[in-house]
């Protein structure tokens, strides 16, 4: 059985920027409703690089957001706060996000050189909601 780490991050509104912090763990569930599109910025800490936890790995990153009765997602990625372009493997982040799911972002990030490259993915979940806890199945 493999275990990851999750964060889940509960701030009062839905935040214009995420900081996707690897260090604490591999999975950040963003509990609020999105009302915004929203800009993701992948770093190791406040205070450490994605870049440098990178040497000779690959890095699994998963994101999980809401969307409520309209769809808004993230529009604009940074990896240690410099823009970045992930090579969406099913299209782009756009499509077909549908309303009233979970949204799975996965991301892989590897580096070569001092260049980061990243891989990545959409599901989407029809969630069912138990007390406190979002359970959903594929």
């Amino acid at each position: 059985m493999t275990t990851d780490v999750m964060t889940i991050s509960s701030p009062p509104t839905y935040p214009s920027v995420i900081n996707f912090d690897l260090l604490l763990g591999e999975v950040l569930y963003v509990r609020p409703v999105q009302t915004l599109n929203a800009t993701v910025n992948f770093r190791g800490s406040s205070s450490s690089t994605l870049n440098s936890l990178l040497s000779d790995r690959l890095i699994t990153a998963r994101l999980i957001l809401r969307t409520g009765t309209r769809s808004f997602i993230p529009q604009t990625f940074y990896v240690d706060g410099v823009i970045h372009y992930p090579d969406f493997l099913n299209g782009s982040q756009t499509k077909s996000v549908s309303t009233n799911r979970m949204i799975e972002y996965t991301f892989k990030f590897y580096k070569d050189g001092n260049n980061i490259y990243s891989m990545a993915f959409v599901s989407q979940y029809a969630p069912t909601i138990k007390g406190a806890v979002a359970v959903s199945a594929r």
